[in-house]
């Protein structure tokens, strides 16, 4: 059965805002570190941790989190409709297990459209932080970047991003099938955290080291990294993925749930 027939947008779109505020809180010092270490000199996820705190105490992990979070809203909302309407199209098209992963790549591509120029400036306020130069504000380096080459700059990494679209494609083929043999077995709650998990760390060991590209593409650096391509960022990437699977296959299943009229959400068998 698909969601999107009885779908209401309005509602959607407000549990999806919500539930991704909250998930902020865990994952935005994640990916602060991840961009710190792939891209900002930091040689190690500690060295990372350790030099931000020193330079900007704690609340240094959340620099630039207030405009990254609220920017990004309408583009992740934007994704959780399209791939619901992408698998309620493709249905007819595809077969039924290929679906979720024909379903993300068509969202990515609406993802990437409206939440790249918000990245782009979000990694360049995160490597000021790490290079402990002053909090300028995401505006002033939107100015800036503006400057560097108009509206281009800002889709900088954005066809690594749509070329890291195996990433996505694994994460929902892995989610959606592994999710449906488990059921049956151990219930509606450990299958979607079981499937999460396992969908996650497969997808993110895959799509590393374009990852490693496209922070580096959207920071303004022209280099590769010297050595650990494969691995540079995996730690904090792998715990983004861990926790950030968790957080967004439940989001999922909760919004898409709660976002079609339904009662409470089955736990159990």
């Amino acid at each position: 059965a698909y969601h999107w027939p009885s779908l209401s947008v309005p509602r959607v779109c407000a549990l999806s805002s919500s539930w991704d505020v909250a998930a902020a809180v865990v994952m935005y010092p994640l990916w602060q570190l991840k961009t710190n270490e792939q891209a900002g000199g930091a040689s190690s996820t500690w060295q990372a941790v350790r030099s931000l705190i020193q330079q900007h105490g704690v609340l240094g992990l959340y620099r630039g989190a207030s405009f990254a979070t609220f920017a990004l809203l309408p583009a992740s909302c934007t994704y959780l409709l399209t791939y619901e309407w992408s698998k309620y199209r493709l249905d007819q098209w595809v077969p039924q297990a290929a679906v979720p992963g024909a379903a993300s790549v068509v969202a990515d591509v609406a993802y990437v459209s409206l939440a790249m120029p918000v990245e782009v400036v979000t990694v360049r306020v995160q490597c000021l932080n790490a290079a402990g130069r002053a909090h300028r504000g995401a505006l002033v380096e939107a100015r800036s970047l503006w400057a560097e080459g108009g509206p281009l700059r800002f889709y900088r990494g954005a066809l690594l991003s749509l070329v890291n679209a195996p990433e996505g494609i694994v994460w929902w083929l892995a989610y959606e099938n592994i999710k449906k043999v488990l059921r049956s077995e151990v219930g509606e709650l450990a299958s979607c955290c079981g499937s999460a998990v396992i969908a996650s760390t497969l997808s993110s060991l895959l799509a590393n080291p374009i990852d490693v590209m496209k922070t580096r593409a959207q920071a303004g650096v022209s280099t590769l990294p010297e050595s650990g391509l494969f691995t540079r960022g995996l730690l904090p990437r792998l715990m983004m993925a861990a926790v950030g699977g968790l957080l967004h296959a439940s989001g999922y299943e909760t919004i898409t749930h709660y976002g079609s009229g339904l009662g409470p959400v089955p736990l159990g068998h």
